[in-house]
Parts: structure tokens; sequence; C-alpha cells
């Protein structure tokens, strides 16, 4: 539901703009997991102290709880019904 850029991210911000919207959304929908996947070799060929990573946290650690995955399966494990799949609504 949001855009990405037309160009290739050159910065850290440029990436952290890029992705952002999708925690926003999540918190938004109340949506249990965001999980971006980055490249270690594209992380540190936009930025070699990983900023984009670094901003991305921060943001996110604002506005949800940040988990592992092993913290999301125990939790869901603990919390059955995050399980069971969900009519959509008619």
């Amino acid at each position: 539901p949001w855009g990405y850029p037309t160009h290739t991210a050159r910065t850290g911000q440029q990436v952290f703009e890029a992705y952002a919207p999708g925690i926003d959304y999540i918190v938004k929908e109340e949506l249990l997991t965001y999980t971006p996947c980055f490249h270690p070799w594209s992380i540190y060929r936009v930025s070699k102290q990983a900023q984009q990573i670094d901003l991305l946290l921060q943001h996110a650690q604002k506005l949800a709880t940040v988990a592992s995955c092993t913290d999301v399966y125990k939790h869901v494990w603990e919390n059955h019904t995050l399980a069971q799949a969900q009519a959509p609504d008619s």
C-alpha cells in the first residue's frame, strides 16, 4: 500500500524513507510483524555504518515492540488464536 522510490537509494536516509512506511502501516493496521529483508552487501554498499538499519530500528522502537523471530514464534505459540486463519469480512 505504499510506493517505493523510482530510483536506487544511495544513502541510509533514503533507504529508511523507503522502508519506514512499512513500519507505520503495520502499526496502523495492528499487524503482528513487519520483516524487511536486506542483504549484508547492500547494507554495506549504502552505509558502512548501517545507518539505514539504525534509523529503522529507532523508528520501530518508538511505535512498536521490536522482537526476534524466535520471540514472535514464542508469542504466537503461547497465544494460539494469533495463528488461526481469519475469514475476511463479508
